[in-house]
């Protein structure tokens, strides 16, 4: 995932066939998002948490990372910590994809944070691990766990089987909902109220269908933004992670099958959902925002070249202007000066009357970003009426 660039593809089993949660590009966001019933009763919930069987003496795992994010290093940071203290990490190394080699290229964030660390690192090939060996460990002990997080290759059977304790993957998700590529940004496209992190095994067939072996829930709080929910499910994730670690045998012999019949889908983000559609809803063009322009902003056109809205406010809070404003046509531009906002006219969630998206920085193609103020003076827009974005 993402969670957020780079996307893990993790290991599943499931022959059931994923029902899509959403449709093409931006139209496919629900106007009221459909509520999920709970895939496990409270019962099963507690037995993802809290093992029922006897503790087992702990073993010291060696372990193999596999990531390359920011979300990846949340979690190998908490390992890394937990084994310097020993306890039941006796060793980590990490494999990433492969960086480029030109100064401007493809980065890989985790491999500058594991270098930091003196944690060795080794690299993937560039596209498959299919003709991809283990690497040699540089401890005194073979590797016996992998750990899967936000790395974007899928891990063949034959790697897997090579970890007597097996492989794990952190889903920022409560599986089986969003699986895929971007949980993430779909909990927030679809005004989630609530989410989580799901530890499951890895599966040798398919991805993120494996066994869960520990699940925690979270309230997502209105208007909450991609990286603050990041933030938050890395570090409940990283400490799901090293508690699962810290007792795998007995979270494994609790583990739970996936219940394929409430899976959804959260497919991968594309450059093209960023484009505005002034049709739809102010608030879902808002969830937009707060979902992916941390990575993509969004953009229209205007006087035919394009522009992208880079700080995006509240439509809720911020209701615009009431001169001239009523049942605007969609991409209509209305100026607030007394609080320095552009009010962009949108569709509505009922069948008449508009809605209003207010813009306050604003990137014009080949320009820097400016400030609402200085883009209204910069083209002469104060006063001017009919003035729209998205037009030729």
């Amino acid at each position: 995932m993402s969670c957020l660039a780079v996307r893990p593809r993790f290991l599943l089993r499931s022959t059931v066939s994923i029902r899509p949660l959403v449709v093409p590009p931006f139209s496919w966001i629900p106007a009221r998002p459909s509520i999920q019933p709970r895939f496990v009763s409270q019962l099963a919930s507690q037995q993802y948490n809290t093992p029922t069987t006897a503790t087992v003496a702990k073993t010291q795992h060696s372990i193999l990372f596999f990531g390359a994010d920011e979300f990846s290093i949340i979690c190998l940071k908490k390992l890394w910590e937990a084994s310097e203290g020993r306890g039941s990490i006796a060793h980590i190394e990490v494999v990433t994809p492969p960086e480029s080699t030109n100064k401007k290229g493809f980065k890989v964030p985790i491999r500058k944070f594991a270098k930091s660390l003196g944690i060795p690192i080794h690299s993937a090939p560039p596209k498959s691990l299919k003709d991809w060996n283990l690497p040699t460990p540089s401890g005194p002990l073979p590797f016996s766990l992998a750990v899967v997080v936000s790395f974007g290759y899928f891990i063949p059977r034959r790697i897997i089987r090579q970890f007597s304790g097996g492989a794990l993957n952190v889903h920022p998700s409560l599986l089986p909902k969003y699986r895929g590529a971007a949980p993430l940004q779909y909990t927030i496209l679809n005004d989630d109220r609530e989410s989580g992190v799901s530890i499951i095994e890895l599966d040798e067939k398919k991805f993120d269908v494996g066994r869960i072996v520990k699940q925690s829930r979270i309230d997502v709080p209105p208007n909450t933004f991609l990286m603050d929910l990041h933030d938050r499910l890395g570090n409940l994730g990283a400490e799901d992670l090293l508690t699962v670690v810290e007792d795998l045998e007995t979270y494994k012999a609790n583990a739970q099958i996936q219940d394929d019949s409430k899976a959804s889908h959260a497919p991968k983000i594309t450059k093209e959902m960023a484009i505005i559609d002034w049709t739809r809803p102010a608030d879902e063009i808002y969830r937009l925002h707060r979902a992916i322009g941390k990575k993509i902003p969004l953009h229209t056109t205007f006087l035919g070249r394009r522009i992208q809205l880079l700080e995006i406010i509240d439509p809720s809070s911020n209701p615009p202007a009431t001169h001239n404003t009523a049942n605007s046509a969609p991409g209509t531009l209305h100026f607030n000066p007394s609080h320095s906002v552009l009010f962009v006219a949108c569709g509505s969630p009922t069948s008449s009357g508009t809605s209003y998206l207010p813009v306050r920085t604003v990137k014009m193609q080949d320009k820097q970003a400016v400030k609402i103020d200085a883009f209204v003076n910069g083209y002469q827009l104060k006063g001017k009426e009919g003035v729209m974005f998205g037009a030729a």
